[in-house]
């Protein structure tokens, strides 16, 4: 699939002091690795991160200057209000969530957009999760939500049954 059968979307992510180096560039990595690539990756500086953080946000954003928006918060916070400052700089109107520490599937986009083009009376997606302590193939647990209209409704009650969707943000 070309990105061009698709809309646009930003990805928005926070990071601040604790993210491990390491976890970031692999996070980022996988974003720009995507069979559809993102037209903007925002990420949210929340607080000084020290200078090993900031070359791995740095080398990246040199490597792909044109996708890439880096807020800078002077002070840590927290998660809610950094990606809510992060969202007011995402040009386009489906926003991708992902962690600093997040790796995503080669396809995830394609797989969440595809669902979008083929049922636009969608404003959110989002995917199962299977999570991982070190290496990505040592998987230590799932997060599974419902993918039926009816599961979500009932699912909703009493958690988000969205694990960091594409949403509409219009």
């Amino acid at each position: 699939m070309k990105n061009d059968e698709f809309p646009a979307f930003s990805v928005l992510m926070s990071v601040y002091k604790k993210e491990e180096p390491a976890f970031l560039d692999q996070a980022l990595e996988s974003i720009e690795n995507q069979t559809v690539k993102p037209n903007q990756i925002v990420a949210v500086v929340d607080g000084p991160i020290g200078s090993e953080l900031d070359a791995v946000l740095k080398e990246h954003q040199n490597q792909n200057t044109d996708i890439y928006t880096i807020v800078r918060s002077p002070k840590n916070q927290g998660l809610g209000l950094a990606l809510r400052m992060g969202t007011e700089y995402c040009r386009y109107d489906w926003i991708a969530r992902m962690d600093s520490d997040d790796v995503s599937v080669p396809n995830r986009f394609e797989l969440q957009l595809k669902t979008v083009v083929n049922n636009p009376q969608l404003a959110i997606v989002g995917g199962q999760v299977d999570e991982f302590t070190g290496e990505v193939n040592h998987i230590t647990g799932k997060r599974l939500v419902p993918t039926g209209q009816e599961d979500i409704y009932q699912f909703v009650k009493w958690r988000s049954p969205f694990n960091h969707p594409l949403g509409n943000v219009k």
